[in-house]
């Protein structure tokens, strides 16, 4: 952190950092993970061949080329992260503060799952370590404090994350996937390109407290399939519609004098009302390309209410 001057007005901050991981229990018994049979069916359920069936191995990439090896010792080095951050603050006005920062973020050596097909009965079902990911995210933010009443904050966030599609806790966490694809670098499911947080906190009469959130962002991306399950250009090629939620919260303290054990507390009643216009925002697609309702979206999250009752110690 630096400030060059006295009154604190203006701050640069930056930080870096190397992050090491241990050998996931999954990529140490990898070998002793049960075959995969897989079997293709046309339209009407009839097989259209024989199963082909996918036994565990490790993979080590040398100059000469791949090679499958029976033990995850020769793999070599586990995942690692490498992540750096650059920050710049400047008090505008005393009720006014801005910041923007930029953040980088890559990840080394990551497991990933790769299905190799040796012939129309036999396969390999193949972990190496070589996968990596990246991620920037770029952020500007202004506070506003035009009262002692009212906090308003306004943040945008400009992101990328692109990284190997197949690592292995996205193949077996939570449950094993029912297909597995080839693994490829592309766009990660989780990316969002733009996003707009804006968020108060506002005083009211009678001890009232509304605290709105308005969250927008672009939509997440998703890939398109054939029957087979197999991609259909570029994987997370497309994005659902962008995401709008308007959040809002009023929350009032009280006592309860005649109650012993909180009339010396203060009691915090809220009432929180998520995704208030109820916009669609969209959580599933038909995304195969031969089903009759592809490009519809699904799972649409409607609006919905909370209570809580909070002691204030």
């Amino acid at each position: 952190m630096f400030s060059p001057r006295k009154k604190g007005k203006t701050i640069f901050r930056g930080g870096a950092g190397i992050f090491y991981d241990r050998l996931p229990l999954l990529a140490g018994d990898y070998t002793q993970n049960p075959t995969r049979q897989v079997t293709l069916f046309d339209t009407n359920g009839v097989a259209l061949g024989p199963p082909i069936v996918y036994r565990p191995f490790y993979e080590e990439f040398k100059e000469g080329g791949r090679e499958v090896v029976p033990s995850e010792a020769n793999l070599g080095s586990t995942p690692y992260n490498f992540t750096w951050n650059a920050e710049f603050d400047q008090e505008i006005r005393r009720d006014i503060i801005a910041r923007v920062s930029f953040l980088t973020s890559r990840t080394h050596n990551e497991f990933t799952v790769n299905p190799v097909a040796l012939s129309p009965t036999s396969g390999l079902l193949l972990l190496s370590n070589l996968g990596a990911s990246r991620y920037h995210e770029f952020e500007a933010t202004l506070r506003l404090r035009p009262s002692e009443k009212a906090d308003l904050n306004i943040s945008y966030v400009n992101s990328q994350a692109r990284g190997d599609l197949n690592t292995m806790a996205s193949v077996y966490v939570p449950y094993e996937q029912p297909v597995i694809q080839p693994n490829l670098f592309s766009t990660l499911p989780t990316n969002v390109t733009d996003r707009l947080v804006a968020w108060g906190r506002f005083k009211l009469p009678q001890k009232f407290i509304v605290s709105p959130l308005l969250d927008w962002h672009s939509g997440f991306p998703y890939s398109l399939y054939s029957d087979l399950q197999n991609y259909v250009g570029p994987p997370n090629s497309l994005r659902f519609p962008a995401f709008v939620s308007l959040d809002v919260q009023v929350s009032k303290d009280f006592q309860i004098p005649f109650i012993p054990w909180v009339r010396k507390h203060a009691l915090r009643g809220s009432v929180r009302i998520f995704n208030l216009t109820n916009h669609g925002n969209y959580r599933d697609v038909y995304n195969t390309v031969t089903s009759p309702y592809f490009g519809s979206y699904a799972g649409f999250q409607h609006r919905f209410y909370d209570l809580s009752l909070d002691v204030v110690y």
